[in-house]
């Protein structure tokens, strides 16, 4: 809706990464990113790696070698294409790992998961 409507500042979008991502993920989109005009950043928030209070790794070079170790280490995802998946994604890609990615719809079940040892990150 707000892709069509009329560009006559009454119609406002407050997006989240989603505007960037979705056209990665999902080609049959009935929008493009250039569609939008932005014209404010609301917030900045920063990404984290975490892992279990228990986890034997302390730094991110920890949890690395364990994974390049261990081929298929199971890590959660809070959705395809949400900032946390592109994350590991990322990380997956520039460390050469390979994980095993468990999907969950959203991050609070995943956390449940996480601090149960279910998922390792």
């Amino acid at each position: 809706m707000v892709s069509k409507a009329k560009p006559d500042g009454y119609t406002l979008l407050a997006s989240a990464t989603f505007l960037l991502v979705n056209p990665l993920v999902d080609t049959e989109l009935g929008w493009r990113p250039s569609d939008f005009q932005p014209i404010a950043r609301l917030s900045m928030t920063h990404d984290l790696f975490t892992v279990g209070g228990s986890s034997p790794w302390q730094s991110l070079a920890d949890f690395v070698a364990a994974a390049r170790a261990r081929p298929g280490l199971p890590i959660g995802s809070g959705g395809v294409g949400s900032p946390q998946s592109m994350a590991h994604e990322l990380l997956r890609v520039r460390a050469g790992l390979e994980f095993n990615v468990i999907p969950y719809r959203g991050s609070p079940p995943m956390m449940i998961d996480l601090l149960n040892g279910s998922v390792v990150m």
